[in-house]
């Protein structure tokens, strides 16, 4: 597993490797264009600098994951949150979020240690289930 020192290492090094990481949709339009934002799967707050704290989401999915209405299984299975399943709303709810749930991550890492560590995983997705 690589590791940091700090968040902004991190940071730097995700922002400076082809994009690999995780993908909920494609999202090589962004990332192009210079604008995909590098999650984390715990919080910068819990001090983990290390490439298998992160994700790489366009930046709906990026906003559903932190809010929590977007989770991720350990085994790399998209859920969006109950309450939200049963909305009625416009295409973006639809199309953006809804169609995404019970999905595999549409890109993973080759490399292991790319990936996301399944025990932050773990940890972020327990959070999103005692919301909904």
């Amino acid at each position: 597993m690589r590791t940091f020192r700090t968040n902004a290492t991190a940071r730097t090094y995700l922002l400076s490797v082809p994009i690999r990481f995780v993908d909920v949709v494609n999202a090589q339009v962004e990332a192009s264009a210079g604008v995909l934002p590098a999650s984390n799967v715990l919080t910068q707050e819990e001090g983990i600098a290390s490439v298998s704290n992160g994700l790489a989401l366009c930046k709906i999915h990026h906003a559903a994951y932190d809010a929590r209405i977007l989770g991720i299984t350990p085994d790399f299975v998209v859920e969006i949150r109950q309450d939200l399943l049963e909305e009625v709303d416009g295409p973006m709810l639809e199309h953006g979020l809804k169609e995404r749930h019970g999905e595999r991550l549409m890109v993973l890492p080759t490399s292991r240690e790319e990936r996301p560590d399944r025990r932050l995983l773990e940890l972020s997705y327990g959070r999103f289930r005692s919301v909904g």
